[in-house]
């Protein structure tokens, strides 16, 4: 039997939330994540100390970034932030416990809400007004460095000899835009359907300001930088939906493409809508809505629907972004994420964005993001961006079909009055 012969671990994980740990890397509370509401009625006041800030921090404050759950830490749970020695991101904590070393990279640190941009450092100004020690943010090194060579105990547990190399990665929407075969370069354009949805374009320089309903960050790339329209629940929604007829995701997109595009299907809309500017109810805080519904409407058409309103609501969110003035009009969009499987799916987005699709032959891109930066570690590759450019992957297109475009067209003007957002 042939083994693998693993020469370099690269990683990837979620952005947003707080692990903390003590000084030997042991959890002492339990991860919050992205979609934590607790902090949201800190908002106000965070903003309010945001402001003075808002040109070096340049994205709005969110429940779920590392920001507002610290500072949500220091006003119901002191006693933790006093026993903690780091905050770490997701990704970093498995970072640590793979080679001993607490640290960062830019990617995720960019989405932390502590970062300031103007510096390319940790924004020691804001951490004071929200009472937070800046000694508990890691360092932050370049995304393509080797943060440490694995270490025994995490050797013995994964059955991989020590000493081998671990990079210090990437936020998984930056490893996403790497692993998704599209070139690196200012204008690509990557759609991300998974439990949240993010359209994302690569920019040429550090964003000069940020609207509500956008994020500005670092990558994925040294030194470049995406502007992000994210919408809370893509997968969520649809997989609560999914649950609630109890079908497995081949019946449940077999359901919703049994019914064909119509000016006469309901609408949804769906949970935390990123765009609306709502950010204290993100995800499951949030309404999702129907409306048009009929007596003849089916399980199909509210199916269709809430795939639809998912598509809907992260056009808004391009249209948003491409307003923005240092993003391009695309040509074409990579779509990746665990929601673009099902080439029906990837039809519909083509339908509904109205122009090319390009989808990479993978299963994971965030994950192919991290392998790619382990290739440099490995000596497979010079950097980053040329294994991208070395190892790019098979890529199928799929065009707009004219006649249901026009549909989604007119189905998308009616979302819009829906959700209130021009």
């Amino acid at each position: 039997m042939n083994r693998l012969a693993v020469q370099a671990i690269g990683l990837s994980g979620q952005m947003h939330g707080v692990v903390l740990v003590d000084s030997q890397g042991t959890g002492i509370y339990h991860p919050i994540i992205w979609n934590d509401t607790r902090a949201a009625p800190l908002l106000p006041e965070a903003d309010r100390y945001a402001k003075p800030y808002a040109d070096e921090l340049l994205n709005l404050q969110a429940p779920g970034f590392a920001a507002a759950i610290l500072f949500w830490l220091a006003r119901a749970r002191p006693d933790l932030l006093n026993r903690a020695r780091w905050a770490l991101q997701p990704k970093d904590w498995l970072g640590a416990r793979l080679t001993g070393a607490f640290c960062t990279e830019v990617s995720d640190a960019s989405a932390t809400g502590l970062w300031d941009f103007s510096k390319s450092a940790w924004h020691e100004g804001f951490c004071r007004m929200l009472s937070v020690d800046a000694a508990l943010l890691p360092p932050v090194l370049g995304c393509d460095r080797v943060r440490g060579a694995l270490q025994h105990s995490a050797a013995h547990d994964l059955g991989l000899p020590p000493g081998i190399p671990v990079t210090m990665g990437r936020a998984d929407t930056a490893a996403a835009q790497l692993g998704s075969s599209a070139p690196p370069v200012p204008g690509q354009s990557i759609l991300i359907l998974g439990t949240g949805g993010q359209f994302t374009q690569i920019i040429g320089s550090r964003p000069n300001f940020v609207p509500a309903g956008l994020m500005g960050l670092a990558g994925p790339l040294a030194g470049s930088y995406y502007l992000m329209a994210p919408i809370y629940a893509a997968g969520l929604s649809l997989n609560w939906l999914r649950a609630l007829w109890s079908l497995d995701w081949g019946e449940f997109y077999d359901v919703a493409f049994s019914t064909a595009a119509a000016t006469t299907n309901p609408l949804f809309t769906p949970f935390g809508l990123a765009a609306s500017g709502d950010r204290a109810r993100p995800a499951t805080a949030a309404l999702g809505d129907w409306h048009n519904l009929r007596l003849d409407h089916t399980q199909a058409h509210l199916i269709r629907a809430s795939l639809e309103g998912c598509l809907y609501a992260l056009r808004q969110g391009r249209d948003l972004l491409l307003s923005h003035p240092q993003a391009r009009q695309p040509a074409d969009c990579a779509l990746v994420g665990g929601g673009a499987r099902d080439d029906r799916v990837r039809q519909l987005v083509a339908d509904i964005f109205g122009i090319p699709v390009k989808c990479p032959d993978l299963l994971n891109a965030s994950a192919r993001g991290a392998a790619l930066t382990a290739s440099v570690a490995a000596g497979w590759s010079g950097t980053t961006r040329d294994a991208c450019t070395a190892l790019a992957r098979p890529v199928s297109t799929y065009y707009p079909d004219p006649k249901a475009a026009e549909i989604h067209t007119t189905q998308f003007r009616q979302f819009k009055s829906f959700t209130g957002i021009r």
